[in-house]
């Protein structure tokens, strides 16, 4: 039998992430993108305006090939 979270620890899992997670919309030339090492793996970070750093999560990734005019797979290649 597989035992999962009680139901108050499952509330302060779904709260946790709600008030962690960020949606930004911005003006694309005020956007810079940059490569970092982690753990060995490139991953792309978005800069704002000089702002922090942040990883760009897959649907963001999926909008820049849309908004670039490159197809998914050419743009998951490079």
């Amino acid at each position: 039998m597989k035992i999962g979270r009680t139901l108050t620890e499952l509330a302060g899992e779904i709260e946790r992430r709600a008030e962690a997670k960020k949606d930004f919309i911005a003006p694309a030339e005020k956007l810079r993108a940059t490569v970092e090492t982690v753990n060995a793996r490139p991953v792309v970070t978005m800069n704002l305006a000089g702002q922090d750093s942040f990883p760009i999560a897959p649907y963001a990734h999926g909008q820049m090939a849309s908004y670039l005019e490159i197809p998914k797979r050419d743009y998951d290649r490079m």
